[in-house]
Formats: C-alpha cells, structure tokens, sequence
C-alpha cells in the first residue's frame, strides 16, 4: 500500500507533539521520531504500523495525508515589515488584537487564488 507518512521530528513538529495525543489502536503517546499518516477524512493520526493493522482505511477510504500539509506558513503582508508579522506571532507574549486566530501547526494555510463575488438570482 501507499500513503504518506510523516516522521516526527522535536523542532518541526514541536505544537503536535506537546499536545500529548495518542495512536487511536494502541493509545501510545506519539514521541519524535514516530513514523505516523493522517486519515485524509477525519486528520486522525496514526502510528505507521496502527494504520497497515487497521487494514489502511478509516471513516470508509483508504486516503492519507502527511502532518506537513497542515503546517501554517507566515507570509509578510504587503507593507507589512517582517518585525511586526514576528510580533503577532510569536505565541502570544505580545498582545492580538480581539477575534485574531492564534495560528496552530494544523492550521488552514491562505487561498491562493484571489475570489470573486458570484452574482446569485433567486427563482420567484
């Protein structure tokens, strides 16, 4: 079988690995240097030999996906310099304004393509 598998390393997958989760068959504690996959479906982690046990499907697909697809990237906004983006984020040790979202390893990275409003006409 085929899937993606992520290593764990401390400095890269430092926010995952604090959060103290568990392989959802054998309960262990994910540690640096676990070799785990994600179920593409629900994002539950796995130990690599836990997702070959389980038969390489979950939530009724066999589709994985790596942890580095949902790390966050920081981009410096336009007139925006770099100081000021490490300042809003940096954990929390300087304040954010109220309703910013503090930005998680599993964060949802920026669209890439700009949107446009799509004109809707209701049926009478």
């Amino acid at each position: 079988m085929s899937y993606k598998i992520t290593i764990l390393r401390t400095q890269r997958h430092g926010e995952f690995l604090a959060a103290q989760r568990q392989d959802p068959v054998t309960h262990k504690v994910f540690v640096a240097g676990d070799r785990i996959t994600l179920c593409a479906a629900c994002l539950l982690p796995f130990l690599e030999e836990s997702w070959d046990a389980i038969g390489g499907t979950h939530c009724g697909q066999s589709a994985t996906s790596g942890l580095e697809a949902f790390e966050t990237i920081v981009e410096t906004p336009v007139g925006e310099d770099a100081d000021s983006v490490a300042a809003n984020t940096n954990n929390g040790s300087v304040s954010q304004p109220v309703g910013a979202v503090p930005t998680s390893a599993l964060g949802l990275r920026p669209i890439p393509v700009k949107l446009r409003q799509v004109p809707i006409a209701l049926l009478n």
